[in-house]
């Protein structure tokens, strides 16, 4: 396979992470669509965008080829991916990118012809005879060619002069190298990688795990012309998905959980009510929660920033109430009044919520809550949370107040590792 340039890997679009500290962002959709199933495997990010492609828009596999038109090995390959598209006649569509390989000397200069070429609705038509002519692309052959195919000559001759053309080819260049392609010919099946020119048994067997991500979005509800959308999706959202612990946090029998103990899904979160990023986390939380009903289990963890005046106070009030039994109650409560923390305050709103308030400032002022904080800071720190809010969905990390979205991926991530098991 011939190779280029050193090449970076592949890039990420990182969300501003909302936090009470400094943590890591997780990704989000390119839609507010999030397609509810997992892919197996590695795949990378590659959208199709205005690329020339051929075959159905319905076809279940999409092949993303990034090659060189002077390459001899892409050839050999082309060979290769067309004997694939005839054995599965109505079920690829082929989609081409641009990747020049600097030894050759008219590569670049054949793409920006078959970018211009495409302006002219005949693309197809010159990739074919440039392939087919590789010892042939000097600058009068690629009139001869574009006279050949019936393009408009002037026309062409001005569009591969163009700065559109020329930028639209570099965009290929640099979506290569964030991919990670390292050389030419490489093809992304459904986001699955196969470098170089490979035996069609290679071919069959990309061509048959990326059918298997079809299915797989078929059977999600996902409509056949949006499967590779969908697939790519997915890939966006874990991407620069956050790490997974080896082990879930501990749950202790005094830790404050709602939802069944054999749920699915446990969800622990990581909180300081003084934080307004974890208020705005709350209400995807709840959101999640009617969401999944009895397929999930929340449970929270007490993490005070020590530069939030009243985090601590707060935190020992929470779980003084839960002595109570009244935990989630004022959990909400003091969320819904973060500009009223203050003792007085607290005990007034606990009255009217109906808590024993002396038993609850026996309790907050107690050893036990307060060794209870200290496990759950202790954990926190143990799992390398970085600041709140933070949830660990089962073992999967979130850092953050992220959108509904990057919740709901996390827990169909894990729904579908259960399902797996």
């Amino acid at each position: 396979m011939a190779t280029g340039r050193a090449v970076a890997p592949i890039a990420g679009i990182a969300l501003a992470v909302l936090a009470c500290a400094t943590a890591p962002a997780a990704r989000s959709g390119a839609s507010d669509e999030v397609p509810r199933f997992a892919l197996d495997g590695e795949h990378a990010l590659v959208p199709v965008g205005d690329s020339p492609c051929r075959g159905p828009a319905a076809a279940p596999v999409t092949v993303v080829e990034f090659t060189d038109f002077e390459c001899q090995h892409c050839a050999r390959a082309r060979q290769t991916l067309s004997a694939l598209e005839r054995r599965h006649s109505g079920e690829i569509r082929l989609c081409y990118k641009y990747r020049t390989i600097p030894l050759h000397m008219y590569s670049r200069d054949a793409a920006e012809a078959a970018e211009a070429a495409k302006r002219q609705g005949k693309f197809w038509p010159m990739h074919d005879l440039l392939f087919a002519n590789q010892q042939a692309l000097g600058p009068d052959d690629l009139v001869r060619y574009a006279q050949e195919i019936g393009l408009d000559v002037d026309r062409f001759n001005a569009d591969r002069f163009n700065d559109a053309v020329f930028t639209r080819v570099d965009q290929d260049e640099a979506l290569a190298s964030e991919a990670g392609v390292r050389g030419a010919p490489t093809f992304f099946f459904n986001g699955r990688r196969l470098e170089g020119a490979q035996p069609i048994e290679k071919f069959e067997e990309l061509f048959a795990a990326s059918r298997r991500d079809a299915e797989t979005a078929l059977a999600a509800g996902v409509p056949p012309p949006e499967v590779y959308d969908a697939i790519m999706r997915v890939v966006e959202l874990h991407a620069n998905e956050p790490p997974r612990l080896a082990a879930p946090i501990p749950i202790a029998d005094g830790d404050p959980c709602r939802g069944p103990a054999a749920a699915a899904v446990t969800v622990v979160e990581f909180t300081d009510f003084e934080c307004p990023f974890c208020g705005m986390a709350k209400l995807t939380l709840d959101h999640i929660e009617q969401e999944y009903g009895g397929r999930l289990r929340v449970c929270v963890k007490m993490y005070p920033m020590p530069y939030h005046e009243h985090g601590l106070s707060s935190a020992r009030y929470a779980l003084a109430a839960h002595r109570q039994g009244r935990f989630f109650d004022l959990y909400d409560d003091l969320f819904a009044h973060p500009e009223a923390l203050d003792d007085i305050s607290i005990r007034s709103r606990a009255r009217g919520l109906g808590l024993d308030v002396e038993r609850l400032e026996r309790d907050t002022a107690s050893s036990e809550v307060a060794e209870q904080i200290a496990r759950h800071v202790a954990e926190a720190r143990q799992a390398e949370v970085r600041g709140t809010p933070t949830f660990v969905v089962n073992r999967e990390l979130v850092f953050g107040a992220q959108p509904f979205e990057v919740f709901q991926q996390a827990v169909e991530h894990e729904l579908s590792d259960g399902d797996r098991r």
